[in-house]
Formats: C-alpha cells, sequence, structure tokens
C-alpha cells in the first residue's frame, strides 16, 4: 500500500460575508464554520498561492473603482483604483515620501538608527489588563482560531479583587494602518471555578488544518480548546493519573513538535514552580502529550522519555535544528532564580539544558543533555530564548535571564559565552541586576546582520527599585560583530505607572512577539505584562524605501510543526535565516513567518525547498510542501519515488530500521531508474538519511 503523507487543508471562505456580532467564525450555509477545501494542497507542486479570504471578511480589501459612482457614501475613489474613506487605504496609495496612518497620508520620518517604533494603542486590546501575584505576569496566544488566514490573539489575565479583565479571545478585523480586534463574547468569560487559572496560554495545530487550537495554561490548568469542527473543552491535566505528580503542572511554556516522528504533532509542557520563593517539585515536572490516530492528545508514561521529565522550573521551551541534521534539537529554559553574579547555586533545581536528538541508528539514546555552561555556571534564571547568527562567529543562542545575558555557541557539544565579547549581556545598570525576559530576532535596521529584541521587567516589590532600568531594549548588530543598545530613542516607551496601573510598580514586560496585525507589511511588536496592560509597538515606515516585509504562511505535508523548523533563504544568498525559534515562558511561536526577505526559498522542516514572491507585497502568501516523497511497500521491499529537484541529480540515501526485537540497524539504498528500493521485510519502519540530513518522519506499511 502506499504511505501517504500528511496533508494540512487550505480554507476557502466567501468574500463578502459578514462576521457573526460576537465576532465568532465567518459563517457557513447551516451556520458553522466555514468549510475546509483540500485546494491547493492536493496537487503535486506545492508553489505558493494567495488565499480568497485574507484577513477577515470585512473590508479585507478595497472596493474597486474607476469613477466615484462606484464608492459608498462617505468614501473617495483614489488615483490607485479603489475606494476609501480618507486618503489612503494602504502605504502604496500614499507618495513614496509618505506612509498610510488611519487613513491618511502622513510623512515618513527620518530614523537615525534604520529603525523606528511607535506605541500603538487599539481597543479593545489597549485597554485588556490583568495581575498576576507570582512574578511570572500574564501571557498570551497566537493562532488562527477561525481558519482565515491571520492571526487572532487569545489575552490571558488574573483578575484582582474582581479588577482586570478576563482572559479572552480576541478576533483580528485589521486591515493595512488600521488594528481592529472584536472580542469573542463566548470566549470572554470569568474563570468557570476558583481553582482554574488563566494566566497564560499557547496554540497547537493539532490536525494540520488550518484551524488552530487553543491551550488555556496556569497553575493547576492546562485545557485544549477546540474550534473546528464542534467547539469542545477539554481538561489534559485531567488524563495524567491521580498518582502521577505531574497533575499538579504549573503549565507556563508548551511546545508543538512531533517528539515520535509518526507524522502527528504532539504537545510538550514546561511546568514551573508557583513563586520564585518555593521550589514546589510537585508543579514542576514536565509533561509529554503524544497525539494519538483518533486525534486525542495522551501522556506519556514517567519513564518512557525520562529526560523529558526535567524537573526544573521550565520558562520557556524552543525547538531548532541547531546542527542541521534534520532532527529537532529542543533547549529548554529553567529558571534556578540564581544569578552568574551571585554565590548562591540552587542544586535542588535542574538548570536549563539543550536535548540534542540523536540519530535513529542509536538505540539507546533518544536525547543527550548539554548544559549551557559548565560547572556552576550552568545554573542561572533563563527565562526567553533567540537563534542569531553573529557576523565571524555563527549560529548562536541568545538566552535571557536574571543579570548578563548569555549568548552561547558550541565548540563541538562544549558550550562556549560570548556575550560580553560582542555586548549583549546587559547585565546590570546603575547597579542593579537586570531581569530580561523575552527574545525576538530579526534583521531590524534592514542591514543585513541579525539583531535582538529584548523584553526586560523588574519582579514585583513595591517601590520602582530598578524601574526605569529595566527597559525594552533593541540591540542592533554592527561592525566586527559589536552590538548597540537602544530603547526611547526608537520609539520604545518607558516603564510607568500608567501601563503597570499601579502606584507601586512601574510596567514590567515578559515575554515578546513579533507578527504583522494588519498586514501593512511593518512589524508589530507585543510585550506581555507582569500586571496592567500589554504593550503594542509598531514599525514606522521610514524615508529609507525599505520593501514590506511579507507573512508566509507554510502549509507542511511530511513533518508537521506548528511555526518552528523553517528556515528562509534569501535570494542570492547561501545562509538560511531560521529565527523563529523562540522558547519563552507564556507565549507560543508564531505560526506564521515573518521574514523581510521578499523573495527567496522556504526551507520546510523535511528539507524540502519551496520558491516564494511576495511581489513586492506584504502578503501573506501560502508556502505548500509538494508532494515530493512517495512510498510503495510489498512483501519483501519498499519502493521510494523522490521528485526532489532541490536534492541534486544523484542524492545519497541511506535508511535507518526501527525493529522492536531487533533494535535499529542501517541499510543502503540502491537505484532503480527514479526508485531506491530498500529491502523490507520483519521490520517495523524505517527513516531516510538523504544527503546527510535525516527526514524526520517513520513509514510504515
Amino acid at each position: 500500500m502506499v504511505r501517504t503523507a500528511l496533508i494540512a487543508a487550505l480554507v476557502c471562505a466567501c468574500p463578502g460575508a459578514s462576521p457573526p456580532p460576537d465576532g465568532g467564525p465567518p459563517p457557513s450555509s447551516d451556520g458553522g464554520i466555514a468549510p475546509v477545501s483540500d485546494a491547493g494542497l492536493t496537487g503535486q507542486d506545492g508553489g505558493v498561492s494567495r488565499p480568497d479570504y485574507f484577513p477577515s471578511c470585512e473590508a479585507c480589501e478595497p472596493t474597486p473603482c474607476t469613477s466615484q459612482s462606484d464608492c459608498p457614501e462617505g468614501a473617495s475613489c483614489l488615483e490607485t483604483g479603489h475606494c476609501a474613506e480618507g486618503t489612503c487605504w494602504h502605504h502604496p496609495d500614499c507618495p513614496p515620501t509618505q506612509r498610510c496612518f488611519q487613513q491618511r497620508c502622513v510623512d515618513r520620518p527620518e530614523a537615525e538608527h534604520g529603525v523606528l517604533l511607535e506605541r500603538r494603542m487599539a481597543e479593545p486590546f489597549a485597554s485588556h489588563h490583568g495581575y498576576e501575584t507570582n512574578g511570572y505576569g500574564i501571557g498570551l496566544a497566537l493562532l488562527d482560531y477561525d481558519g482565515d488566514g491571520d492571526l487572532d490573539l487569545y489575552l490571558a489575565s488574573n483578575p484582582k479583587d474582581g479588577d482586570g479583565s478576563p482572559a479572552c479571545l480576541y478576533q483580528n478585523r485589521s486591515t493595512p494602518g488600521r488594528t481592529d480586534f472584536v472580542a469573542v463574547a463566548r470566549f470572554c468569560q470569568p474563570h468557570d471555578t476558583f481553582a482554574e487559572e488563566r494566566s497564560n496560554a499557547s496554540a497547537i495545530d493539532l490536525e494540520g488544518d488550518g484551524f488552530h487550537e487553543l491551550l488555556i495554561m496556569g497553575q493547576g490548568t492546562l485545557l485544549l480548546q477546540r474550534f473546528y469542527p464542534e467547539e469542545e473543552r477539554i481538561n489534559l491535566l485531567a488524563k495524567i493519573p491521580r498518582n502521577d505528580r505531574r497533575g499538579y503542572c504549573f503549565a507556563g511554556a508548551a511546545l508543538a513538535h512531533d517528539f515520535n516522528y509518526d507524522g502527528l504533532v504532539d504537545l510538550y509542557i514546561g511546568c514551573q514552580t508557583e513563586s520564585r520563593s518555593q521550589s514546589n517539585p510537585e508543579m514542576r515536572e514536565n509533561v509529554l502529550y503524544l497525539q494519538t490516530p483518533e486525534g486525542s492528545l495522551e501522556p506519556e508514561e514517567r519513564h518512557a522519555w525520562y529526560l523529558l521529565n526535567d524537573e526544573g522550573s521550565s520558562l520557556g521551551i524552543g525547538a531548532l535544528d541547531f546542527n542541521d541534521d534534520g532532527l529537532m534539537d529542543i533547549p529548554v529554559m529553567n529558571d534556578t532564580f540564581t544569578s552568574p553574579l551571585s554565590v548562591q547555586v540552587a542544586y535542588d533545581l535542574n538548570p536549563g539544558s539543550i536535548f540534542w536528538r540523536c540519530s535513529p541508528l542509536d538505540e539507546l539514546c533518544v536525547f543527550e543533555s548539554q548544559r549551557f555552561a559548565r560547572g556552576d555556571a550552568a545554573w542561572g534564571s533563563f527565562m526567553g530564548l533567540g537563534h542569531i547568527y553573529v557576523e565571524g562567529l555563527g549560529a548562536h543562542l541568545y538566552i535571557s535571564e536574571w543579570g548578563p545575558n548569555r549568548l552561547i555557541g558550541f565548540d563541538g557539544r562544549s558550550p562556549v559565552d560570548r556575550a560580553e565579547e560582542v555586548r549583549v549581556g546587559i547585565g546590570v545598570r546603575n547597579g542593579t541586576w537586570i531581569y530580561s525576559w523575552g527574545v525576538v530576532v530579526d534583521d531590524w535596521n534592514r542591514d543585513g546582520l541579525e539583531d535582538l529584541f529584548v523584553s526586560q521587567g523588574i519582579v514585583p516589590v513595591a517601590g520602582d527599585i530598578g524601574g526605569p532600568d529595566h527597559q525594552d531594549t533593541l540591540l542592533l548588530q554592527g561592525e566586527n560583530a559589536r552590538f548597540e543598545g537602544y530603547s526611547e530613542e526608537i520609539g520604545i516607551s518607558l516603564p510607568s505607572h500608567v501601563d503597570s496601573m499601579s502606584d507601586e510598580i512601574v510596567h514590567s514586560s515578559r515575554a515578546a512577539v513579533k507578527l504583522d496585525l494588519d498586514y501593512d507589511g511593518y512589524a508589530d511588536l507585543i510585550t506581555a505584562p507582569n500586571q496592567g496592560l500589554f504593550l503594542h509597538h509598531a514599525e514606522v515606515p521610514i524615508q529609507r524605501q525599505d520593501p514590506p516585509r511579507c507573512t508566509l504562511v507554510p502549509r507542511p505535508r511530511v513533518v508537521p510543526t506548528f511555526g518552528t523548523g523553517y528556515g528562509v533563504l534569501p535570494e542570492g544568498e547561501e545562509r538560511l535565516r531560521n529565527w523563529d525559534v523562540q522558547g519563552q515562558l507564556f507565549m507560543n511561536t508564531s505560526p506564521w513567518i515573518f521574514t523581510p526577505y521578499g523573495r527567496g526559498q522556504l526551507r520546510f522542516p523535511s528539507g524540502a525547498f519551496v520558491n516564494y514572491d511576495c511581489q513586492g507585497g506584504p502578503g501573506p502568501i501560502e508556502v505548500i510542501e509538494p508532494d515530493w516523497i512517495h512510498v510503495e511497500f510489498s512483501a519483501t521491499e519498499a519502493r521510494v519515488q523522490l521528485d526532489a529537484p532541490w536534492l541534486g541529480p544523484d542524492p545519497v540515501l541511506i535508511a535507518a530500521y526501527q525493529d522492536e526485537e531487533n533494535g535499529p540497524s542501517e541499510g543502503q539504498f540502491t537505484a532503480e531508474g527514479s526508485e531506491w528500493v530498500l529491502p523490507f521485510a520483519e521490520q517495523d519502519a524505517f527513516m531516510i538519511n538523504i544527503n546527510g540530513r535525516w527526514l524526520a518522519r517513520w513509514f510504515r506499511p
């Protein structure tokens, strides 16, 4: 029989249909969510497409016009051939020296440092606020819950003494230059019980159908909210046996990843202690849920993946193929409440590690754990993660923490910290140890070098001790691999009592993420708070005429994922950019790839390369993995056909056999024309290594 690859679905809906009053998904003819179509993914060639339904239905495209009579009342027919209520609908409607802001053409500013941000205050997003008493703050999730191709927001909360917003799902109905969200009323209700905490969230796409699922998380809370085809809420912690202490998990981080290589995305939950002063082992043992063929998430037994149990306080979990062998490695950011500046070492807490994924030929190894430093320096307060290439020094992990941040490269498997060398440690300001949290990597000033945005914030103590020093910072990479930090001079807000909504402490940032909320081709930065308001900073189009950034919506076939494992190869270059790796508390990695490179290739986690061209616009465009591998089994062999020009004319293939009785073994392919014939009799499955890189998927009869 032929083993078919995982197929994700393309959503098509009717432009012009109005969303329901509470901001729910667009209706179909029977009043439900618009149906899923296989169009665009059933073909073999893959490639790119522009879905019919981006972003939200209402005003998702301007009304075309040739004369004023074509436009509705109050709108004008612009020279660019569409209607607008003001002087513009998006940036191209304005002269090159201007930009479109709230449907008015305004001058583009100069930017001394090559990048400029401005604070946005769009309701109801701008007034959503909450409290969190353990110092970790509150978080949010990025997900496309209604399958329309833009990213919606779930903002968590912990109301205090009746004050604060309930955790809420906001549907994105923005248009270029105009941020617009509407609360989905049925998902903005107060907590069901006092025991249920909704301080943070994450997301996953279990079926790969484009309708994402929401994870509502907190202390003793791990709820899976399905939206399609029927709404359903599942208590994942309730699936853990009563005598298993993992059922007490304080869920603070989540990673969607196919751990057992069966073609189904699984869920890894990072658990943490309930406060800075209490290292409670009942709450901090991590949990791995594997997806069954029936689509449910079931907890694995503790001994099955013992290394992933990791009894540290895991604030962030990332995923990246750091050594480019095709197998995703898992960095785990653990908080041991210590700093390299301190003599105290919390030996009772596991320090952070990167779990290197072992070769499928290694019978005794699934992961190998490597700490980020040797000796006592391995302990720290790790909070966020980024993957950055430093010119002349190569790829590194940037780890935010309390005190000096770290820039970790690996000499073989030996960690080397270069943060001080390139000036990205931050560490201490005015005698105050700095708490750094979220990390976002991008080429922020468009000079070809990779930069860092780092969100920072004090812990909740009375007074303003260290508050102004803990300011969100943009670290721009310059010549000779040296970084310079910028904050208010590029438009980043100073910490304030207004944003914290407290007279006792100033605003304190936690996790951070970048995306294009309104598809205008410029970045939106969202930072979550310790308490108070979420901050939204938008990139400002400047006098320098940079091409718009572009949103890529990847549709994988072979290796499922949720935003991790992708690489962007800009046109004319040879080095992949894989920035969308972040591991940080209380927020998931964006499922879309947001890049300043409008033309190039997207590498899928399977290794497939697909050309894309944003045609000078912001997208979004779907990048669809081709149907490039076919496997047919008989009684004695497996025949493999590859349609993969990116592999070159004579790819070299080996196979790892999975055999429960005899353990793993290696086999060679022999080519017969366009097929590779693999002897296959009693084995359970095999995995292919192509040109030295594994395709992370077991193939079974």
